[in-house]
């Protein structure tokens, strides 16, 4: 009986198709310039890497790692990020952690949970920044792409595009001879991120407000007194011999 229910078991999961969310979508193609180096390339889905990669983000206790981080201040209260419940405190006068004005703990894994494919790669090229742009943002378009970004700072340059359908961005990082190419299937959720950066503006300003405390304790040395010069040794005075008379 145990035996026939595992083999409808493993036949269900072999014949039946798998679910909507578990289909794999479509490719995230990045074009390579040709006389490069590549150095790193990353292709991660939900049912491999990436998957991996948000199980760790969500183990991660951003609020005891804060909490870390505040011992260098001295006197300072123990952060606490976002527990329900907590009253308000801080210097901003937010709940839970000072300045984050949430209630519910931070999750990193959030950060992507719209994100179930991302394309990465990283290379060296010979190009001009402008041919790199070029490069990249023509097959773009032609995708359905539109510009959404152009940061131009001179030594570096940020193109992003971004897609409607299927929907997602395309960002490429242009720095000196370095570049580095990206694509994801979403765009990432950026709500965890005020939290933790109110979080740590409240650390710094608990920081400065409380006095620091020195490494090590103060010790007083008393100087060494000096002893007085001894006097100079009186000369000696000679005895004459008395002269013998012939």
């Amino acid at each position: 009986m145990r035996l026939a229910l595992a083999c409808a078991l493993l036949l269900s999961t072999v014949l039946l198709p798998p679910a909507a969310g578990a289909q794999p979508g479509a490719p995230l193609p990045i074009p390579v310039p040709p006389n490069t180096r590549l150095q790193v390339e990353l292709d991660a889905r939900d049912q491999d890497l990436l998957g991996s990669v948000k199980t760790f983000l969500r183990g991660l206790n951003v609020a005891a790692f804060i909490a870390m981080m505040s011992s260098a201040a001295p006197g300072a209260p123990v952060p606490r990020l976002g527990a329900p419940g907590t009253p308000p405190s801080g210097p901003f006068g937010g709940p839970g952690f000072p300045g984050s004005g949430f209630g519910r703990p931070a999750n990193l894994a959030d950060i992507l949970k719209d994100i179930h494919h991302l394309h990465l790669l990283a290379f060296e090229s010979s190009q001009t920044p402008d041919e790199m742009q070029r490069f990249y943002e023509e097959p773009f378009l032609k995708e359905g792409g539109r510009r959404t970004l152009l940061l131009d700072l001179g030594a570096a340059r940020l193109l992003a595009i971004g897609f409607d359908e299927p929907r997602g961005f395309a960002a490429v990082l242009i720095a000196g001879k370095e570049v580095v190419a990206g694509r994801a299937d979403g765009y990432p959720d950026l709500e965890q991120i005020g939290p933790i950066l109110m979080s740590v503006a409240g650390m710094a300003t608990l920081q400065q407000a409380a006095p620091s405390a020195p490494l090590l304790p103060s010790i007083a040395i008393a100087p060494i007194p000096t002893p007085a010069p001894k006097p100079a040794p009186k000369p000696t005075p000679r005895m004459r011999r008395p002269l013998r008379r012939r």
